[in-house]
């Protein structure tokens, strides 16, 4: 099935893994790395895991999509990365604007 950039995006928010068709490079995708922070401040207890669909945001970006570290975490806002084609990892990856426009993604078994 076939995705919009916004249905891919929600899905990577859900921890799915998504590509283009139209990319060159074979197994290039993109990914969510969830954030963390020091829970400890926000009234969270050790290693209590934060539910996904958590209301409360920081930085308008929903709780759910960072994880509670341990205390004097610092604040590592959650990023889409995409792994290229030679196999290594892009951090902040950022998308073109024919990404964007594009209805050919796909999510990645």
């Amino acid at each position: 099935m076939l995705l919009n950039f916004g249905q891919a995006i929600e899905a990577v928010k859900q921890g799915k893994a998504a590509q283009r068709i139209g990319w060159n490079g074979k197994g290039m995708m993109i990914f969510l790395k969830k954030g963390s922070f020091d829970g400890s401040l926000l009234g969270f207890k050790p290693d209590e895991e934060i539910q996904p669909n958590h209301e409360s945001t920081m930085e308008g970006v929903k709780f759910g999509l960072f994880e509670n570290g341990a205390s004097g975490t610092s604040c590592r806002l959650p990023n889409i990365q995409m792994l290229n084609a030679n196999g290594n990892t892009v951090d902040g990856w950022l998308a073109s604007q024919t990404d964007i426009l594009a209805e050919d993604w796909q999510l990645v078994e």
